[in-house]
């Protein structure tokens, strides 16, 4: 997977789960985002990168 820019002013939650992304107010802004799949982590290590702001990542294992 790779780059997902968010243009949003506020907090922004991806949520993989509920496949969501929520603003803080709890808006939908989505269309905000140039997202064309859901983030997924490969097995093992992996490099996230983050520029322009603050993040803080969690991770929920699914299994299918």
């Amino acid at each position: 997977f790779n780059g997902i820019t968010v243009n949003s002013s506020s907090a922004v939650t991806i949520d993989g789960v509920y496949t969501t992304v929520l603003d803080a107010a709890g808006t939908n802004v989505f269309g905000s985002t140039d997202m064309t799949e859901w983030p997924k982590l490969s097995p093992g290590d992996n490099t996230i990168t983050i520029s322009g702001c603050t993040a803080e990542i969690s991770y929920y294992p699914i299994y299918v």
